[in-house]
């Protein structure tokens, strides 16, 4: 095989291999393509010849650099292995398998339990800014600053927000039912803010030649990836003129910890996030000393 193409030019052909050889569920099909779109944009997309043992090592030092919690740098592993080890088999790349070596060998996702960083947080001027940059582009404004807008308000996954159709959103009551981990189902809430974002989109959507099933589409009316979410991320951080590279989860990272805090009982705040464990919700929890100490005298009476 040639070994010349940018790693992305492989994913139309992994799609295919996780779809007919796998038994992967649709939802993790999604996410490990979304993993390797990431990793590729991440080390600049290089060709696979040029992909090096060091990417990887670069790569993963990153997530236990960053505190990422086990089970989400397992996941990343996973979708290299299988991204690499297709390469290896049906692609015939010995550079492929030489990379995969290194993920079976030398990048064993982190086993300690112990405290794990906070997960960042978008402070509320850098968020204005970020939609303020979005809705500065000028062909796809209105769309990208209503869908970032979509990502924050309701804490939503990427994958989440590519595969929400208009049938399942209702503006007037502002909700909207997307398909999680599993397929499953779930209600998620948006602000009046959100709201008044998603009515500028679709009246423009109306315009468009091209009907869709997908409140968030491209021009053409085709479904984003996620991919295109994470470049509309990357361009809106970029055009706010912050350095710090953000991805589409820190949104829901943001909304998450802001409910919680503010708050939304845990277990409103775990069905909201799709959350089937407390636990996973509780890494979100961030009290500040002070408002612990606040709290705790409001529990005591002693205000």
């Amino acid at each position: 095989m040639s070994q010349d193409k940018p790693l992305t030019e492989y994913l139309d052909g992994f799609a295919s291999y996780m779809e007919s050889s796998t038994r992967l569920l649709p939802v993790t099909r999604q996410r490990y393509r979304y993993e390797v779109s990431a990793f590729a944009a991440l080390i600049g997309n290089p060709p696979l010849r040029d992909t090096t043992p060091r990417m990887l090592l670069d790569w993963n030092a990153r997530f236990h650099q960053s505190g990422a919690a086990a089970s989400t740098v397992i996941q990343k592993h996973s979708a290299l292995r299988k991204f690499f080890g297709y390469l290896e088999e049906f692609e015939e790349s010995g550079q492929a398998g030489r990379l995969l070596n290194v993920l079976r060998m030398q990048m064993q996702a982190p086993k300690s339990k112990g405290p794990v960083r906070p997960a960042y947080v978008l402070e509320e001027d850098r968020l204005d800014r970020l939609l303020d940059a979005a809705g500065s582009k000028l062909s796809t404004g209105i769309r990208d600053r209503a869908m970032l807008h979509f990502l924050y308000s309701t804490g939503v996954r990427n994958f989440e927000l590519t595969g929400l159709e208009m049938k399942g959103l209702d503006l007037r009551e502002r909700m909207a039912t997307v398909l999680g981990k599993g397929d499953k189902e779930r209600a998620v809430v948006f602000d009046e803010a959100c709201q008044q974002e998603l009515e500028q989109w679709l009246a423009t959507r109306k315009s468009m030649r091209h009907p869709s099933d997908y409140v968030f589409c491209s021009v053409d009316g085709t479904r984003l990836s996620t991919a295109a979410v994470q470049g509309i991320v990357r361009d809106a951080n970029k055009r706010a003129g912050f350095r710090k590279q953000i991805w589409p989860h820190v949104f829901r990272h943001t909304r998450i910890t802001k409910l919680l805090n503010n708050g939304m009982s845990l277990q409103d705040t775990a069905v909201m996030a799709g959350h089937t464990d407390v636990k996973t919700t509780m890494r979100y929890y961030h009290q500040e000393p002070s408002r612990l100490k606040e709290e705790y005298d409001k529990a005591t009476g002693r205000l």
